[in-house]
C-alpha cells in the first residue's frame, strides 16, 4: 500500500490524541511526519527499504530530551495498531507493524536525526538518485487520473515538486504530449496549468448535469 496511506493513518491519531490533551504522546508521532517526504505516492516498501539503510546510533543523553527519541513514539504506535486492529485492512496493518518493528531499532535515537538519515539517502545515494522510470510513470499515471480534481491532484503534485529537475521532466514527459520544456520550473506550471484547465471543465459538466436535471 502507499506510505502516504500510513502517514495519514499517523497523522489522524496524533491529532485524536491532542484533542483529549494527551500532547506528550501526540507530538512525537507529528513529528514522524516529515519522514514521509517524498513517499507519500510511493509503495511502503520503499520507505521500510530506506529505513533498513540508516545505520542504528545513539544520541548523546545531552542533545535530545527523553521525548525527542525514537522510543517515545514507540508506545503511540503499538495503540494505533491494537485500532487499526480492529477497524482496518490487514496489509494496512501490516504496513504500520513493519514501520515500527523498523523504528525500534533507532530507539535511542532522537527523532530528528533518524528522520534526517532517511531524507538524506532518499535524495542521494538510497532516495531520488535510484528511483527507476517505472515510478516515475506510476506518479504521471496517478497525476493524469487525479487532473481535475483537487483532493487527488495536490498531494501527487506536493511529491512531484520534491523531485529534481530530470525526475520531473522524466514524469512531464509521461504526462504531457509535447513532453518536458527542458525546464522544472515550467513543467511544473505546465502540469499546474492542465490541471486547473480539467477541474473548470469538470465544473462545467457537473454544472450543465445539474440544469439538465432541474
Amino acid at each position: 500500500m502507499k506510505a502516504g496511506l500510513t502517514k495519514s493513518s499517523i497523522d489522524a491519531f496524533a491529532d485524536a490524541l491532542a484533542s483529549v490533551n494527551a500532547t506528550d504522546a501526540a507530538a512525537p508521532l507529528k513529528a514522524l511526519s516529515a519522514m514521509f517526504k517524498g513517499f507519500a505516492t510511493r509503495p511502503m516498501e520503499d520507505l521500510l527499504n530506506v529505513l533498513d539503510e540508516v545505520a542504528p546510533g545513539q544520541d548523546q543523553a545531552a542533545e535530545s530530551s527523553s521525548a525527542d527519541r525514537v522510543a517515545a513514539v514507540i508506545p503511540g504506535l503499538r495503540g494505533l495498531e491494537l485500532v487499526l486492529s480492529n477497524v482496518s485492512t490487514h496489509a494496512r496493518l501490516h504496513d504500520l507493524t513493519a514501520f515500527r518493528t523498523r523504528l525500534q531499532r533507532h530507539e535511542s535515537a532522537s527523532i530528528e536525526s533518524v528522520v534526517k538519515a532517511v531524507q538524506v539517502l532518499r535524495r542521494g545515494n538510497g532516495g531520488e538518485g535510484r528511483v527507476d522510470s517505472n515510478h516515475y510513470k506510476r506518479l504521471a499515471e496517478e497525476l493524469r487520473t487525479a487532473l481535475g480534481r483537487d483532493d487527488q491532484f495536490n498531494p501527487l503534485f506536493e511529491q512531484l515538486s520534491e523531485l529534481n529537475a530530470a525526475g520531473v521532466a522524466e514524469v512531464t514527459n509521461a504526462l504531457m504530449s509535447s513532453g518536458s520544456s527542458k525546464s522544472r520550473k515550467e513543467d511544473l506550471r505546465r502540469i499546474r496549468e492542465r490541471h486547473e484547465s480539467q477541474r473548470l471543465l469538470l465544473a462545467k459538466q457537473r454544472a450543465m448535469a445539474g440544469r439538465t436535471a432541474a
